[in-house]
This record gives structure tokens, sequence and C-alpha cells, in this order.
């Protein structure tokens, strides 16, 4: 049923009863809200601030700022490149490069490291010219004497011992005084000890910091660049070789004179009352050099086809070549004013002279006694002051900042004048800073 039509209804007899129609009354109408006020109008910049105030409160009412003033062009590259964080970075390098530079200097200034006396038992790097080379090298030549060595080629080490017969010590060790070890660099360091000793020959020529050769003659070395041998060639140095001797003598000077290498100069002065000079000058060792050296022995201690004794000079006089056509230069005392009007045999100071004018770096002085210098009619002259007169000629001769060193080798002798000689040779050779060696040749 409608509720708005009109109500209909029954009554108590049935008959219909009219319906009252209700008033309609609307809902109550809801309220509307008022539109929201407009925004205000925006503060303009820089016009006011407020100042900070503690957590929990307001902020109070600032003073008005000025505008802050535009940078320039550099502040602003500098603001748009971080020069601040730079700055930071170049600070905190500069002191990192401080710091290395003084430990670099401390270290720079610490004195130099300590010297060893030992062979490294390990270690890297490849062998080359270190202070490990050289005291391997100066251990060589230090206990050469001690060494035995047999020689098969020319210019082979053979380094006797000190009891060794003539034969057993001749040998020849030449190689080239600018020599350095095997070319090479390395930087390493190794723990370790080690002991030992070892053998072991070869010859080599190479860079090095010391101009000439080194040559080993008789077990006695020496380096230079101008070499020359004095030989005795006295009737006594013929007895007391005896004929084995005198073949090593002549085997042994061969091989010194074929393994010197290109570079070198070398002279052969042969002695007894005066003195053959192989060449008015020393000359370069090339091979032709070398064959005339040859030859040029062949002949003392009466051998090959010489018909002379003890020297050549003594036979031709100033003739300047002998039955042979070998050449050779005589030696006379009255060529040498503080020698002049003298005599005796085994002349040293007449050979040793006569070889400061050819300006030598060593000398080989080889001879079985002391020279019996002495003026006609005289006694001998005291040993002392033919040594001083020897000194006094080099200091005049070569000058006395001159470096000269003479190496002395005696054959032995079980006679009084045989220990005079080697007791004159080991002073003579002790005044020029060389050194000496007595050989037995009796075990030939």
């Amino acid at each position: 049923m409608n509720p708005n039509s009109p109500a209909s209804g029954s009554g108590p007899s049935g008959d219909p009863v009219p319906l009252t129609p209700r008033p309609f009354t609307p809902p109550p109408a809801m309220p509307v809200a008022p539109p929201p006020p407009p925004p205000p109008p925006p503060v303009p910049a820089m016009q006011t601030a407020k100042v900070p105030g503690k957590p929990g409160e307001e902020g109070e009412e600032g003073v008005e700022e000025a505008p802050r003033k535009p940078d320039g062009p550099f502040m602003a590259y500098w603001r748009k490149v971080g020069g601040g964080s730079l700055t930071i970075s170049l600070i905190v390098h500069a002191l990192f490069l401080i710091a290395a530079l003084l430990i670099i200097w401390t270290t720079s200034n610490a004195g130099p490291p300590e010297q060893i006396d030992f062979l490294s038992g390990g270690g890297g790097g490849t062998e080359g010219n270190t202070k490990i080379n050289q005291k391997k090298r100066q251990m060589m030549v230090n206990r050469a004497p001690a060494m035995k060595i047999a020689a098969k080629a020319a210019g082979a080490i053979a380094l006797p011992d000190t009891t060794s017969t003539l034969a057993d010590m001749s040998t020849l060790s030449v190689t080239s005084g600018m020599m350095s070890g095997t070319p090479g660099s390395g930087g390493g360091f190794g723990g370790g000890k080690g002991t030992g000793r070892g053998t072991g020959t070869g010859a080599g020529f190479g860079p090095g910091n010391q101009p000439g050769f080194t040559a080993s003659f008789l077990g006695l070395t020496s380096t230079g660049n101008n070499i020359i041998f004095c030989i005795d060639t006295s009737g006594s140095m013929r007895t007391n070789l005896s004929a084995p001797g005198i073949t090593a003598l002549r085997r042994e000077l061969k091989k010194v004179i074929d393994g010197l290498p290109p570079s070198a100069q070398f002279n052969i002065i042969c002695f007894g009352q005066n003195g053959d000079l192989f060449k008015s000058k020393s000359v370069t060792a090339t091979q032709e050099m070398k064959n005339e050296a040859t030859r040029f022995m062949e002949g003392y201690y009466g051998g090959g086809s010489a018909d002379f004794g003890r020297t050549r000079t003594e036979k031709y006089g100033r003739a300047g070549k002998d039955n042979q056509g070998i050449e050779y230069t005589a030696i006379m005392t009255e060529d040498i004013s503080e020698l002049a009007g003298t005599e005796g045999g085994s002349r040293i100071d007449l050979a040793m002279v006569a070889a400061f004018e050819r300006k030598p770096s060593t000398l080989f002085v080889l001879s079985d006694g002391a020279p019996g210098t002495r003026f006609a009619g005289k006694d001998a002259m005291d040993k002392d002051d033919i040594i001083k007169l020897i000194y006094d000629k080099f200091e005049k001769m070569m000058g006395k900042t001159s470096k000269l060193q003479v190496n002395t080798i005696s054959i032995y002798s079980n006679s009084e004048e045989g220990r005079d000689g080697e007791k004159f040779l080991r002073k003579l050779s002790g005044k020029f800073g060389g050194k000496h060696k007595e050989i037995k040749p009796d075990k030939l």
C-alpha cells in the first residue's frame, strides 16, 4: 500500500471507514561548510628570518639580513670544482710526501753497510761486477802460490806450490788487467753461510777498471802494460839449473810470451858480465815479435847453434847480430855513468837500469845469486849499496811517483853464494813493493 494514498479500511460493521491522510514532513537539511579562505600572498625572500630557538621552542622573529653579494667568476668556479675538498687533499698529500722524504734522508745517512768477509751461501741476482766477485778474485790471487795446475796450452794458468820444482812451477796466466766477472746485473740478498775452496784454470779479456793485463810467471802475479824479463845467463845458472832446468826455463818463458795479449808490450834482457837486449824498445806482443823472442832465447845456456857463452855482447860486442843473424842490442857498463869502470858477474844492477830506460810497469828478475859488482882492483860493492844505487837510478829515470813492481825469483843453490843471492833478491823486491820466490830445480 502506498502510504501517501488515502487510507481505507472496514469498520465493525464491515463498512469501509475513510482514512485521514498524514502530513509529509521533509528531513532536516544538512549544514553546508563555508568555503576556505584564499591563501595569503607570498612573503618576499630575505625579508625576515626566524631566529632558531632551542628544541621544543618556537623561533623568535630575527633581525632582517641584507641580501648576499653575488660571487665573482673565480669564487663561482672554485665552488663549482669543489675547491675546499681539493685544498684538504693537497695538504694531506703534502704531509705524506714530507714524511717519505724524511725516511729516505734518514736511511741514506745511516752510514756504509757492514763489510762481510764471507761469500753468501744463497741469494738472488746474476753474477756481475759485484763486491763478491772482487772478493773471489782477491782470494784467488792471495792463494795462488798454494795452487798447482798443469799447463797444456799457451797462456794457461799453472800456479805451483812453494816446494815444487821449476817445471812444476813455471806456468803462465795472462788475463786482461781490465777484466771483470760475467757481465750481468742483479739485486738480491740471501741468507746462508758456507766455506770452500776450489781450483780452476782460465784466461780471459774483458772490460774493467784496471789498465793493461795481469800476468803470472813462476807463481808471481803482477798487473801492467809493459813487462820486462831480466834473465841471468851466467855460467853459474847453467850449472845450477842443469840441462832439464834450462829446457824448462826456456819452455816456460816461451809460454809467458806466447800468452801475452796483443795490447801488451814486452822485452827481454839476458845478462852476465854485460847484457843483451831483445829490442832497443819494448815491442807490442804481435805474433811476429813472439816468434822472434823464441828464437832470441834459444841460443842461451849453449842451446841451438849459438857460438857465444853467456851473452851475445860478450862475443860480438856492439855488432847487433850473432852468427845466426839474430839481432840484439848490446848493454855495457860504460853506458851508465854510475857503473862505468865496474866489472863482475850476474849484473842484475846493469840489467835493471837498462830496463828503467824502457819505462816498464813490471820487472821479473830471475837469478841464482847476487851481483858481484866491483870497481877494478877493489872488493865487491856492499849489497845494500847496490840496491840503493838501483833504486836511486829508478827515481831519477822514471820519477819518484812512478809505480813499478819488481818481482824476483831465485834459483836455489846450497852454497853461500846461493844464500847471499836469495837474501839480496828478497830485499830488492821488497824495496819496490814486489814479491819474491825461491825455486828448487833439483827434482826436475
